[in-house]
């Protein structure tokens, strides 16, 4: 062998001489007169994974949510075509609970496009109920990304940031062997949203009489609605409803344009108002009533007027999300209750 080509590393006295060529590293063993062979890598470490292979990713799809506070929506958890031969997965998802709620979980298009039985368990309920739990399944096989492996459908609670972080993940082969993957975090980026509520939110009148002194309004967030549907939930024991009346925003459309309006007490549940209304060939925006709505006080007491549904759309049809605000009408005999009751303990018996 050329000297030329032997490169001489330093080792203590007494030590075995260590030649190096190229990649492979010759130990002369002096006693012996033989060598060792040793592969040296000749590039960077490969990242983590099966030996010679390239780590997969997880990542939330999409990354960066934009929505609006009320609104639902869905992110899945993806992995990418480096993931191969997945048969279970452990996933651990921690998120902001007082700015996002899980409403459902669903497989995703990996598991759901699978031949065999799978499985799947999700929760929140735990000791750390802003973190949400993932255990899937592809029961006797396996899978190989790129795909989905659920879906998960959140609800908006208020205007925010919150991280979508995977505290932990666990990836297991049909030999129960680790599958490493890379994990890319994400978050929701969340706008205040329009609000339907109850105008006053506190209204008090005498028993048998008849009051048309409450709306439903939206506020300015509310923009471009079309249509709209309401339930609103009360005690029929101290109302009757008497009817529904166009109010504001409708009255004005009304003017350049035509509106419909329905509604009726009649149905399940029976201590319900339902009302349905739309802005025919057009929208309007917010602030302002939609509806007056009349009573007769039957008997003395208090009886919320809360929202059990609200559905409003746009022009297209698509859904506005809203949030909704109750009210509460006091039926007295002898003057108001408030007098004897603050306001705010009275809101917290309906809250």
């Amino acid at each position: 062998m050329p000297r030329s080509l032997l490169l001489w590393l330093s080792a203590p006295r007494g030590a075995a001489p260590l030649f190096a060529i190229g990649a492979v590293v010759f130990l002369a063993t002096a006693c012996l007169g033989s060598t060792t062979e040793v592969a040296l890598g000749t590039g960077p470490p490969a990242p983590a994974g099966s030996e010679g292979t390239r780590a997969g990713r997880m990542y939330f799809d999409p990354s960066h949510s934009q929505v609006v506070e009320f609104e639902r929506f869905v992110v899945d958890i993806a992995i990418d075509e480096e993931v191969v031969g997945l048969t279970g997965y452990d996933i651990v998802v921690d998120f902001d609970e007082s700015l996002l709620e899980v409403v459902d979980v669903e497989e995703g298009d990996l598991p759901a496009g699978y031949a065999g039985e799978t499985f799947l368990y999700w929760s929140t309920q735990g000791m750390q109920s802003e973190r949400l739990v993932i255990d899937g399944a592809l029961l006797g096989g396996s899978a190989d990304g790129p795909g989905s492996l659920v879906s998960i459908e959140f609800e908006a609670l208020a205007p925010g940031v919150s991280p979508l972080t995977f505290e932990s993940v666990q990836l297991r082969d049909i030999e129960n062997v680790p599958i490493p993957v890379v994990e890319e975090d994400g978050d929701v980026e969340i706008e205040q949203g329009g609000r339907v509520y109850i105008d006053p939110d506190f209204v008090s009148v005498e028993e048998d009489s008849v009051f048309c002194l409450v709306e439903v309004a939206i506020d300015s967030m509310v923009r471009d609605l079309t249509g709209f549907h309401l339930l609103i939930d009360f005690d029929e024991s101290v109302l009757d409803p008497t009817g529904v009346e166009r109010a504001g925003l409708m009255t004005a459309y009304g003017d350049t344009g035509e509106t419909a309006l329905y509604w009726s007490d009649e149905g399940q549940p029976s201590d319900a108002l339902f009302i349905d209304g739309a802005f025919l060939g057009g929208s309007v925006d917010g602030p302002g009533a939609l509806v007056g709505l009349c009573f007769h006080a039957m008997s003395p007491g208090l009886t919320p007027l809360d929202f059990i549904e609200v559905e409003f759309r746009d022009l297209e049809n698509n859904e506005i999300p809203v949030g909704s605000v109750p009210g509460i009408v006091e039926v007295t005999t002898q003057g108001s209750s408030v007098e004897r009751e603050t306001w705010g303990a009275i809101k917290d018996r309906f809250r």
